[in-house]
């Protein structure tokens, strides 16, 4: 939207604020547009809002009529860069949830990924003798662990294992994981396992990852293993397979999303060549 500043007295906004849907609001002075804020509701419920506006005082404005007109908590992504921006959502009253370190993944197989051991079934698996399965540079399959796509197991048996670990994660006190795919186990299931890829274990699945289908920029949306099975090559094992099966898509790299304090995580895209190509902070208003 083009907005234009509005006249203002002594500092103070002339701007009226109304809201045009359910998901949409704006500021006008003399019928010019001058703010407009936004909501968009995500699939776990949060909803983020949005504000587009010249002056603070109309900022202002449009968040405190946002905060009186939506549900709490609400949810904002800024650039962590954009100091301005960031203190004018904590002027409204919204406080540093977490910052997130955004990575640029390469796939290219001489910097990261080399050939995998195929199996009949398409599976990369570890060989029952001798050496692990070469994955990618630097990376094996650890013995007696099988890397399979979500869509070759129970859609049930995946969703579990990421609830499992979303709830490890809650009890240690770890950083928010990101939001998971939407699931209903009706009929109408839209829960899609094909997302991930998973790592199984005597039957038993232990570890994922999730690359969501898009059209531009591939995003490692999550890896993740359960806690038992940490430390042993498996998260890496899986991320190299992700990175390969998008390099042999045609795809050159991805992003991912790491938590400022994930050491792990961060050590794990480090590893991998990733660079970090900025920093987001959600805030949040409870």
């Amino acid at each position: 939207m083009h907005t234009s500043l509005p006249p203002e007295h002594n500092g103070v906004s002339t701007a009226v604020v109304e809201r045009l849907s359910r998901f949409q609001w704006q500021a006008t002075d003399r019928r010019m547009a001058v703010g407009c804020g936004d909501v968009a509701h995500r699939r776990d419920g949060r909803r983020f809002v949005s504000i587009d506006a010249w002056h603070d005082s109309v900022f202002d404005q449009l968040a405190a009529a946002m905060a009186a007109g939506l549900p709490r908590p609400l949810h904002t992504l800024v650039d962590e860069a954009d100091s301005a921006l960031v203190s004018r959502w904590e002027r409204a009253g919204f406080t540093v949830r977490q910052r997130i370190r955004e990575y640029l993944v390469p796939t290219d197989p001489q910097a990261q990924v080399l050939p995998g051991t195929e199996s009949a079934a398409g599976r990369t698996a570890a060989p029952e003798a001798g050496p692990t399965a070469v994955l990618a540079a630097g990376t094996a399959v650890p013995q007696r662990i099988t890397i399979v796509s979500g869509a070759e197991v129970d859609a049930d048996d995946v969703y579990a294992l990421d609830q499992a670990i979303r709830a490890e994660v809650d009890a240690a006190g770890g950083p928010p994981l990101p939001v998971m795919p939407e699931y209903r186990s009706d009929s109408d299931d839209i829960f899609d396992s094909a997302q991930y890829t998973v790592a199984v274990a005597d039957d038993r699945l232990v570890g994922l990852v999730r690359v969501p289908p898009v059209i531009r920029m591939p995003r490692i949306a999550l890896v993740a293993v359960l806690t038992e099975h940490r430390r042993r090559g498996i998260a890496r094992a899986l991320l190299a397979h992700a990175l390969r099966d998008l390099r042999d898509h045609g795809v050159g790299q991805a992003v991912a999303d790491v938590d400022d304090t994930d050491a792990a995580a961060a050590a794990l895209f480090d590893s991998v060549g990733g660079r970090v190509r900025g920093t987001v902070v959600e805030l949040v208003l409870a």
